[in-house]
């Protein structure tokens, strides 16, 4: 019988599940949700990233690009809380989602790659609680 895989195996190597991924940028409810009734939010992520190139924008009517999520994504930005665990959150997401988000072990790591890369979230390591 085969052990089970987690985060942690393979591709993203030991160290990836004990990171705990944190929100940079806000969110807001979408008021519906997905099949497994998860809420859904959308992540405000700014047009421009210099700060007056932002408040231009936002003075000619540019506001924020609103990213919306679907029901894993929304899991996934919701526990970038930097208390949860990479491997936490993938337990999670396997006990919401089940089948649908497998193989997690390859797709958690690939989503919080692009929001890091993104500028969505950042990394916290340590000790903390769940």
């Amino acid at each position: 019988m085969a052990a089970e895989r987690t985060v942690a195996d393979e591709r993203s190597g030991p160290s990836w599940g004990a990171l705990r991924p944190r929100r940079l940028l806000p969110h807001e409810p979408r008021g519906d949700r997905s099949d497994s009734g998860e809420p859904l939010v959308s992540v405000l992520v700014p047009r421009f990233r210099t700060r007056w190139i932002r408040g231009l924008s936002r003075r000619l009517g540019l506001g924020d690009v609103r990213v919306h999520l679907d029901g894993p994504g929304s899991c996934v930005w919701r526990h970038c809380d930097g208390t949860h665990t990479v491997e936490r959150i993938g337990e999670v997401l396997r006990e919401r989602f089940g089948e649908r988000v497998e193989p997690v072990e390859e797709r958690l790591p690939e989503l919080l790659r692009q929001m890091y890369r993104a500028g969505m979230v950042t990394w916290d390591a340590g000790i903390g609680t769940e």
